[in-house]
């Protein structure tokens, strides 16, 4: 369609708006943007050309005739309005990895978030969320939370101002709500969107609502004593199971209830032999690091150790009835976090 110019003055509040002709429009384009001349057509004029309009200028009393700014087209408006409220599409969610993240989190200690906070370093991986004491590769996990028992992820308000805790979220639970806190706001954002989009994409399994989850019915379960990481090196007693290629162990039987174990180890790369048979103590050595576990007598000591050497070939029969080639088992060995490090000098 065609361009009518009009000038505009405005007088005490009024104003009055004087007919100027038909204008021809014409656009050329300048980089990605597309601006238009006006031109006045006057037509009672000799050779009928174009004679550019100039820009408009408002007057003021204080600042002077000050030139009018021009606005963008609607079209462009709307295109830089899309770019800053961007929304996550569905491929994207599939192209991207977003079920995959780590970082440090200050977390409140105690079942009712009534502790003193910590910072511990976080891992959302392969439908479980952990945390350690330390981001080192040979850092031993304090506790792993299943997808399955995620219900809400929510902003949440700390009743006292605290700087350390800026940006506080909620991360709820079938059995327990646990009270997290970001350094920065995009970093706390983040987060929740990350966990928020694993959430409503969990499909659900029959094992879900089973007592142990994934651990359901395990070859062998039983109370062990567990030499800590700490310097003291104390003992403690852990609810421990094998399963399917998997050792998990638990800080009670009701955590292993509630499929939350303190660690979730595989098998594959697993080794498991008598450490001091006097007092009934064996050790699982795996490519990071070593643990110590001690049983009541010797035959039960006997029977784990057996335990888990067949949890080891059930491990790797897994992948060698998955229909894998060599070089993907090797990639898979490869790509195993644990096989980042030398077992022996711990070098990368």
């Amino acid at each position: 369609k065609q361009w009518y110019q009009r000038r505009v003055a405005i007088t005490a509040g009024r104003q009055k708006i004087e007919p100027k002709g038909l204008i021809k429009n014409r656009r050329h384009t300048t980089g990605d943007i597309e601006s238009s001349d006006d031109t006045l057509d006057t037509s009672g004029e000799e050779d009928n050309k174009d004679v550019t309009e100039p820009s408009p200028k408002l007057a003021s009393p204080i600042l002077g005739e000050q030139p009018i700014a021009r606005t963008k087209p609607p079209a462009a408006n709307q295109e830089a309005t899309s770019k800053k409220l961007r929304v996550i599409s569905d491929q994207e969610k599939r192209d991207k990895k977003w079920d995959t993240k780590s970082g440090w989190l200050w977390k409140q200690g105690g079942r009712r978030n009534n502790k003193g906070w910590k910072k511990r370093w976080f891992v959302f991986s392969d439908n479980k969320f952990t945390y350690y004491a330390s981001n080192k590769h040979n850092a031993e996990s304090l506790s792993c939370i299943a997808l399955s028992n995620f219900k809400e992820v929510k902003i949440a308000q700390l009743e006292k101002d605290n700087s350390r805790q800026r940006f506080p979220f909620e991360l709820i639970t079938k059995h327990r709500e646990y009270l997290l806190a970001a350094e920065t706001s995009e970093e706390r954002t983040l987060w929740c969107s990350i966990l928020m989009i694993a959430i409503t994409q969990y499909k659900g399994s029959i094992l879900d609502d089973l007592l142990g989850g994934e651990m359901n019915s395990p070859d062998k379960a039983g109370l062990l004593k567990k030499q800590g990481n700490s310097r003291l090196r104390d003992w403690k007693s852990r609810y421990c199971a094998v399963k399917d290629g998997t050792f998990c162990y638990y800080e009670s039987y009701e955590a292993y209830c509630i499929a939350t174990p303190i660690n979730s180890i595989y098998c594959g790369t697993l080794k498991a032999q008598i450490s001091d048979r006097a007092r009934f103590k064996f050790e699982v050595i795996v490519p990071n690091r070593t643990y110590y576990f001690m049983a009541q007598t010797e035959s039960e000591m006997m029977s784990w150790i057996e335990a888990l050497n067949k949890a080891v070939a059930a491990a790797l029969t897994d992948l060698k009835s998955s229909g894998s080639t060599a070089k993907e088992l090797i990639q898979r060995i490869y790509e195993e976090p644990s096989n980042a490090f030398c077992a022996d000098c711990d070098s990368a």
